[in-house]
């Protein structure tokens, strides 16, 4: 049994041009222990996806679907329900760890409340269990960060906060939602291998959103690769680099800068834009912007086929134009 089993989780939002169709039946799978990244442009629905698991999306999103952890249902449960799971058994770290701690109250009691409140430690015994995560996290002088406040430390730090936070409670699944974003490569470097440490040393499950596939290639056991609200394809991490069976995804991987090649290696870009989300299209949700796109593309919607060994496709021509190489790229 899996950890996590989403199936056909459907996303919209009333806004006053119409609806907005942001996850469009998305079906997808999480092993304990397993590393799963959501990766896409910007809009695609990744953020949307997981926040509407937890039920942290407002009363103007209308979902479907479901979504089972460890065997309970998430979509429509209470809120006394899911305040059980998040924070203890689901934990989540957020791209801004600057919005999401309050920047009035020491970081360290700010974790202290997540152990009292979920695991009701007292007041002394939260602290040293604090400095014990701190220390496990990568913070220097433990003790004496746990009286500093959020703006006293740097952007890094405050990602270790957030991160110690969440694992405080020992959660089994750990959502990541663009941890690296505007940290430098250093400091990035260090998340992922604390992510990749705690992983290993705890069994926790870690469903990390990203849209960049650098982050993916070095920490990711599976890609599930996401297109204006639908999942395009899905594969373990080095088929998707070594042999990418959607023409979005080899697009992608184009765009990834790489050593050598000389001066006349350019990125190139995806032409078009990305289509509106107002329905939910009887066609390829990418033909339009799609170089190989037949009469069947702009009228027909395929459906999710395996393209190989672990590895899935949502196209009516899997597999053509072989991407430019990027073996290497995977660790």
């Amino acid at each position: 049994m899996s950890l996590l089993d989403v199936r056909d989780l459907t996303v919209r939002f009333s806004t006053k041009k119409g609806p907005v169709l942001a996850v469009d039946g998305l079906s997808y799978h999480l092993e304990p222990g397993e590393i799963v990244s959501l990766v896409g442009e910007s809009g695609c629905g990744k953020s949307v996806g997981i926040m509407s698991l937890l039920g942290l999306q407002g009363p103007q999103a209308e979902i479907s679907g479901s979504a089972r952890f460890d065997d309970q249902e998430l979509l429509g449960a209470s809120e006394r329900k899911l305040r059980l799971v998040r924070g203890k058994q689901v934990a989540c770290v957020f791209q801004d760890p600057m919005s999401s701690l309050n920047p009035v109250v020491t970081v360290g009691k700010q974790v202290a409340e997540v152990l009292r409140r979920h695991r009701g430690l007292s007041a002394a015994k939260a602290r040293l269990r604090v400095i014990d995560l701190f220390e496990r996290v990568g913070i220097p002088a433990p003790a004496q960060r746990y009286a500093s406040y959020p703006h006293e430390m740097s952007g890094g730090m405050r990602q270790r906060v957030m991160i110690a936070m969440a694992i405080a409670c020992e959660p089994r699944l750990l959502i990541a939602d663009e941890p690296t974003t505007a940290l430098d490569v250093t400091i990035q470097a260090g998340i992922l291998e604390l992510l990749k440490e705690l992983r290993d040393g705890t069994g926790m499950a870690v469903l990390l959103v990203t849209h960049d596939l650098g982050v993916v290639a070095d920490i990711a056991d599976r890609v599930i690769v996401m297109y204006a609200g639908r999942k395009v394809e899905e594969a373990e991490v080095r088929a998707l680099f070594n042999d990418p069976q959607h023409q979005y995804t080899r697009r992608l991987l184009e765009a990834i800068p790489q050593r050598g090649g000389g001066r006349d290696r350019r990125l190139h870009g995806i032409p078009g834009t990305v289509p509106t989300l107002r329905d939910s299209p009887d066609a390829c949700t990418f033909s339009e912007r799609c170089a190989i796109a037949s009469e069947r593309c702009h009228t027909a919607r395929p459906g999710f086929a395996e393209a190989g060994p672990g590895q899935a496709v949502s196209c009516w021509h899997p597999g053509a134009q072989t991407a430019p190489a990027v073996k290497g790229a995977v660790r």
